[in-house]
């Protein structure tokens, strides 16, 4: 492990020396959880609690340069000290210090298109859904990869990315539209493929599009196609956001804002074994929604999920496979760079039960070369 954070140290360190601007991040979650089983039989059974630290990120961006025509180039390197993998080919578990690794291309920025066309490449943002605009205003993931029979996208994948935004101000940075063109790897950030890897078929396509009527209010989807396991197994997933943060009405000196936060997504998932011709199709219908109090400094949250992870299953296999979850939630910000969020969560099927708190805390800082 110290030979990993070492060399990840030292290409984060190579990888700033290239920019004119570094902008330093690091990012850490200390948390502690307790989970009760209601429904055993035996009254409530304490399945147990452990403190931990289950994420910790460095990142290091900046612009690289501009190109021929002075369009500029940026880059992000971010890596993960607290994320491993187990390995089940050599039963042991190996650290995935890689999250982000990528650059963006902005074409044509030299011809007043700032952020029309954007080329990124490398190890991405997977914009799924609401995956990559998620904040963690509850200490749980987000709906698109909360549930593992239920997920069609990790949140970072390999590949490349076509993305733009049109008729952005200074009010409002994400404009009027906004899109993301990927393709990807499709199975996650976490299988680093070399080139010695045995290669597949599984590149999968992916399109996202939102519009943005009112500053605040964001309304799109997003659609996937990918084939698995050498064309044998296709996987069609698709995903209807409506997300409200900070809805500001009205213009001039009589705009205002509502400090809500709120989120609907639908997440559906159709696989298909072409070997077979048997079709799976599962999907998750969530919403969260917060009110910020004390400009945003204290927010207190409510989500629901309805998930299904096999509509085929009934009768007494229903209850493994669709269920629903609550989730109450505050986020408490009781300084710039600290979040601590206390959560109570508890399946509405088995009465299974968890309470977590969560300190999320950052350093931010800037280097001119």
């Amino acid at each position: 492990m110290k030979r990993v954070i070492g060399l990840s140290w030292i290409l984060l360190s190579l990888a700033a020396m290239a920019f004119a601007e570094i902008k330093v991040e690091t990012l850490a979650w200390f948390d502690y959880s307790v989970s009760a089983d209601t429904n055993s039989g035996n009254g409530c059974v304490d399945k147990g609690g452990a403190f931990y630290v289950p994420r910790l990120y460095l990142t290091v961006q900046g612009d690289v340069g501009n190109d021929w025509f002075s369009n500029p180039i940026k880059a992000r390197f971010t890596v993960d000290f607290a994320k491993s993998q187990f390995d089940s080919t050599t039963s042991s578990t190996k650290s995935i210090p890689i999250k982000y690794a990528y650059f963006d291309y902005y074409l044509f920025s030299a011809l007043g298109m700032k952020n029309e066309i954007v080329l990124s490449a490398g190890l991405l943002k997977s914009y799924f859904g609401y995956i990559a605009d998620w904040s963690y205003p509850i200490p749980v993931k987000d709906a698109t990869e909360q549930y593992s029979a239920v997920k069609p996208s990790a949140s970072a994948d390999f590949g490349v990315m076509l993305s733009g935004k049109f008729m952005s101000t200074e009010d409002n940075k994400d404009g009027i539209f906004k899109y993301y063109f990927q393709v990807l790897n499709s199975e996650g950030y976490e299988k680093l493929f070399t080139e010695n890897s045995v290669q597949s078929d599984n590149l999968g396509l992916q399109f996202s599009g939102f519009v943005m009527p009112l500053i605040g209010l964001s309304i799109g989807g997003t659609y996937r196609s990918v084939n698995y396991n050498t064309s044998k197994q296709k996987q069609d997933a698709y995903a209807a956001v409506v997300a409200v943060k900070n809805l500001r009405l009205g213009e001039g000196e009589t705009a205002f804002t509502i400090p809500v936060d709120i989120l609907f997504q639908y997440v559906g998932i159709n696989s298909v074994n072409l070997t077979n011709d048997v079709t799976t199709k599962g999907s998750v219908i969530s919403t969260t929604a917060g009110y910020g109090f004390f400009d945003n400094s204290v927010t207190p949250y409510v989500r629901y999920d309805i998930v299904n992870e096999d509509d085929s299953k009934t009768n007494t296999d229903a209850k493994l496979y669709q269920y629903s979850y609550l989730y109450f939630g505050i986020n408490i910000k009781p300084a710039k760079g600290l979040t601590i969020r206390p959560v109570y969560g508890q399946n509405m099927n088995n009465n299974d039960i968890m309470a977590k708190i969560e300190m999320e805390y950052a350093v931010n800082f800037s280097i001119w070369q």
